[in-house]
């Protein structure tokens, strides 16, 4: 099956402490997809975006659909923490 799956668009996140930008960005349907990189790089604040939980600019699509367009509710994403500290 083909088609895009996820797709950033001039993505940019603006925190207190750094700026965190992807270039433009496009998966294909059912691509895995691994943000990897060293502690308090973004990739959280990425997650957290997507989700609907951070503010950013730009846009972020999924299977064409502006994310932004949605309450979090409908994206019908979920998050796990690494951490297992509150369970």
């Amino acid at each position: 099956m083909s088609g895009t799956g996820l797709e950033f668009k001039s993505f940019k996140v603006q925190r207190p402490n750094f700026t965190v930008e992807v270039e433009d960005f496009k998966s294909d349907l059912h691509e895995a997809i691994e943000l990897q990189a060293p502690s308090g790089f973004g990739k959280t604040s990425i997650i957290r975006a997507i989700l609907g939980l951070e503010a950013h600019a730009g846009e972020v699509k999924l299977q064409g659909v502006q994310l932004l367009l949605l309450p979090v509710h409908k994206r019908k994403i979920g998050m796990v923490f690494q951490d297992q500290v509150l369970f």
